[in-house]
């Protein structure tokens, strides 16, 4: 088996087949970033794409000056920032704008026993995707930077040259943007304050619960069936 260094040497040589074998353990990375950043899955997959493919034009001139992950990431960084410079952040009430339209599942939500695999996973999808939407409101650089470091766990040494900024501006940039997600949790989360309008996370469960227990149910009524 080839080592990192041999596959780089035959990659900046023209080698495609060893540049993407060096590569390919950083995608499933590069599309949480790209998605992360985003909010799309189709944006983010697009984005991938044109990172490996701007990578793959510049790899010849790349130097172990930082480690292959921070250069990709780099690349990616710029190419999401890029991105979103040209869309306004989301508003914040679009994080709300689902559970508010949907608000008779949260009335009748304990009094249902059993929910319909399509209802349970938009539920599930509106909690599970709360940290990301709302890193969405932030502005492009300050969502970088919680990506980055709070999210993929990066240093901010790292994130500093994977944005092109100096660290003490990442430092100021994450303070803000965990500043920011702080007030917006205090202000809507009902796990910080059960008066707050947003209770996915326990509609979430309560419909997880259901859906266990009609598993569990149907299971019971298929081996009665068998015997």
């Amino acid at each position: 088996m080839d080592s990192a260094m041999d596959l780089l040497t035959r990659a900046k040589a023209g080698d495609h087949e060893a540049f993407g074998t060096l590569v390919e353990a950083h995608r499933a990375s590069l599309y949480r970033l790209c998605f992360k950043m985003t909010g799309s899955r189709e944006d983010a997959e697009d984005l991938v794409q044109d990172t490996l493919a701007r990578a793959l034009g510049a790899i010849y001139a790349f130097e172990l000056r930082s480690s292959l992950s921070t250069w990709l990431h780099r690349i990616a960084t710029n190419l999401c920032l890029d991105h979103q410079r040209r869309r306004p952040p989301w508003r914040e009430e679009r994080r709300w704008q689902w559970f508010a339209e949907h608000y008779d599942i949260v009335a009748t939500i304990e009094q249902t026993t059993f929910y319909s695999p399509e209802t349970s996973a938009e539920v599930k999808e509106v909690a599970a995707t709360c940290l990301n939407c709302i890193g969405m409101t932030l502005p492009t650089k300050q969502r970088a930077t919680l990506v980055l470091c709070d999210q993929l766990g990066f240093s901010r040494d790292d994130a500093a040259q994977m944005i092109g900024c100096s660290v003490a501006s990442v430092k100021t940039e994450l303070h803000r943007a965990r500043m920011k997600m702080a007030g917006i949790y205090d202000r809507h989360c009902a796990l910080v304050d059960r008066n707050n309008d947003c209770n996915a996370c326990a509609v979430a469960g309560v419909a997880q619960r259901a859906h266990k227990l009609r598993d569990k149910s149907d299971g019971g009524a298929e081996n009665e069936a068998e015997r």
